[in-house]
């Protein structure tokens, strides 16, 4: 299952045919690839983190976030979905999509 499926069955959350072009053409895995150097991520911050994220992009539908903005969120949610498995550089994702700015504005935790 994608984050954006997720994000679809838990939160209703429709993405708009702009979001969805921006979407189908990202590859977190080609993207974000880790290496030797990159941290790793334990099962239990991979759920905190799978949780923040969430919250961030229900938090951002509640406030009527911009298109492009949520397409941040939820790329940076597949970022986080997958990075255990394909040791991602989940940070570089983080800065990438401009989370912390997203987090400051969006979110009410």
């Amino acid at each position: 299952m994608t984050f954006i499926e997720i994000m679809s069955n838990k939160y209703g959350l429709v993405p708009t045919p702009k979001m969805l072009k921006s979407l189908n053409n990202f590859d977190p895995k080609a993207e974000y690839k880790g290496n030797a150097n990159t941290p790793k991520l334990g099962p239990i911050n991979h759920q905190i983190l799978l949780g923040k994220v969430s919250s961030l992009v229900r938090d951002m539908m509640t406030a009527n976030a911009s298109e492009m903005e949520l397409v941040r969120a939820i790329k940076y949610g597949a970022v986080i979905l997958d990075t255990m498995r394909y040791n991602l550089n989940y940070m570089k994702a983080g800065m990438d999509f401009g989370i912390s700015a997203l987090r400051r504005k969006y979110s009410k935790h």
